[in-house]
This record gives C-alpha cells, structure tokens and sequence, in this order.
C-alpha cells in the first residue's frame, strides 16, 4: 500500500495543471501516486493533458472515464490516473471522487492540491516526514507563497476565532519574517494544498458545489478536538497572486459566500451565537457593499434579508443553485 495520493482537479487550466505534474515529477519523496481529474472543463483540457502525458513520457499513467470505467479494474503500479469526468462536480465532490479512487488504489493519505501550485522538490517529503513524527496532528498544510512574487506568503493556514472569524497566518508578509522550520498548530486550513488521512478525518463536505469546503473541514476538525498544523519547511507557490490583479468579486460571488458561510455555520453553533453572527456580518457587509458597490442601504438590507431567508431554508448550496445565481445570473433581491 502507497502511503499518498495527491488529488489536483482540472477545470481548464490544462497548461497550470501540466506544470503541477512537472514539479511533482520533481519531488525527493517517491511513495506517492496522483489523481488528476479534469472536472468537466467542457475544453480539450483533458486531450492537452493526456498528449503531454504521451508526448513527454515523465511519468507511467493510466487513463479512466468517471462515467464509463470501473476503478478497481485500474492497475496499482502507475505514477499517474488521469481521470476524465463529463460532468463539472464542484470542489467537494469533484476531490471526494479522487479520494475514493485513491483508497481504492490502496492509499493512506491524500494531498488536496490546487493545479494552479508549483512545489520545491522536498515538500511532499516534509510533509510526509511531520506526519510520521507527530502522529496527533490528523491534518496540515505547507507554507504557502505567491507564485509571483515568490518572496511573499499567501498564507500558512490560520485560525478560527469566536463566533467564527478567521484570520490567515502571515497573509502578504514577506518570507523573511516568517519561520522556515519548524511548524505551528492552527485550526483553520486551506483546500489550497490539505493534506489528511480521510479514514481518520472523513471527506470533504458535499453541501456545498463551490467554497466553504475548507472551512467546514476546519470547523469539523475543531469540533472534534483533532490538532492541525502548517509545516514551515514544506513550501508550495500559488500562482493565485500571478497578476495581483484580482477584479471585484461581483455581487453574485458575494451572496454565495455568504450564503454558504450562514449554512455551514448551522451545523455547528446554536441558533441565538449563529442568529447573532449573521447579524454581526451583514452589519459589515452593508458597509462593504456600500464602499465597494455603492450599494444603498436598502439595497444591502434587501441582499441580506435573500441571504439570511435563503440560509434558513437551505442545508446547502448545490450545483443548479450556483450556476443560477453565478452564471445565469438569476438572482434577485
């Protein structure tokens, strides 16, 4: 049995996902296999990835239809499963497929990797070696930069506070203020780059089809009293700050964030702390809208009344739900 898995979802970014593969290929630590499944791009994502596969000869791999195939009829000795999935499953269930074919395979644990990462070639080993030397911690990340600038941290994981705010360890700090060995227990993880035994910390939510999904494992993970941790000497580049030119979040990106926050947080506080925390955050997202949107006051209340009316009805947020709202731009208020 292979101790990891990585699992990287595709959804057209075949050229990010190519350069994941490559500084996999890289990597000092070998007991590890990847699942890559393109997450019904709809593109010829999967064809690009499959060609380099062919073309480049890097690694042993095998190809398997989500919908067609038979997992256990997959051979247990490649590098590499592309996986091709007709249908865009979300986040959550698009990772939980991968899992279920890694513990198919025979796996212990998975790495959660976003395909928009690059790695330095010993952080899967460091990683793996913190894992075997703490066998308390259940879950961890790696310190985690800007893939331009390199010198700078997106994040090292973080921490949920009361009434469940977060706050990110490290955000825009340069590395040079940061530790570089060591590690640092933390309750809040990124689906970014998550590594985990899922026999031991189970899956990933499927309540949601995008978003949220790490910060319910978290909260889950803190309700259970498991310990969390980011290794500092593991390190991995996010090209999510490439440009440092991210646009405005439109309007429907921000009922969804909230909507799926107000859900998630059901599950876990009593109605007066939740009834009181949604209060709390539609008080500081009507300032928000506000500065950011020029959004009137009644136009905000009327937003948040959707919101908070939708989240009490709701047990989550689906994929029709989401591409309504997100892509058909459905909403109303």
């Amino acid at each position: 049995m292979r101790n990891l898995a990585v699992i990287i979802l595709n959804y057209k970014g075949w050229q990010d996902s190519i350069d994941c593969l490559k500084s996999l290929k890289q990597q000092t630590y070998k007991d590890f296999f990847i699942v890559m499944i393109d997450n019904g791009s709809g593109d010829d994502s999967y064809q690009k990835i499959d060609a380099w596969l062919n073309e480049s000869d890097e690694f042993l791999f095998a190809i398997h239809d989500l919908d067609k195939d038979d997992v256990k009829s997959l051979a247990k000795d490649k590098e590499v499963y592309l996986v091709k999935s007709k249908e865009n499953h979300g986040f959550a269930i698009g990772n939980n497929k991968g899992i279920k074919i890694a513990k198919t395979l025979g796996c212990k644990d998975v790495f959660l990797l976003n395909n928009d990462t690059v790695l330095e070639a010993d952080a899967l080993e460091k990683l793996f070696q913190f894992k075997k030397e703490n066998a308390d911690y259940s879950a961890m990340t790696p310190q985690i930069r800007y893939f331009e600038p390199a010198d700078e941290i997106w994040n090292c994981g973080g921490y949920i506070y009361p009434f469940a705010t977060r706050k990110y360890l490290y955000p825009r700090a340069n590395i040079s203020t940061v530790p570089q060995t060591g590690f640092r227990k933390i309750t809040l993880l990124t689906g970014c780059a998550l590594y985990f035994d899922p026999d031991e910390c189970g899956y990933l939510s499927d309540k949601f089809f995008f978003g949220e999904e790490d910060f319910e494992f978290s909260l889950r993970m803190r309700k259970q009293k498991k310990k969390m941790a980011v290794v500092f000497d593991s390190i991995i580049y996010h090209k999510v700050g490439a440009s440092r030119g991210e646009s405005k979040k439109a309007i429907e990106g921000v009922y969804i964030h909230y909507l799926n926050r107000f859900i998630d947080l059901k599950s876990y506080y009593s109605f007066p702390v939740w009834f009181f925390y949604i209060l709390m955050n539609a008080a500081y997202g009507t300032l928000m809208l506000g500065r950011s949107y020029n959004f009137s006051l009644s136009q905000s209340y009327r937003l948040f009344k959707k919101i908070i009316s939708d989240a009490r009805r709701l047990e989550g947020v689906d994929k029709q739900l989401f591409q309504d709202v997100f892509f058909n731009k459905k909403l109303t208020y």
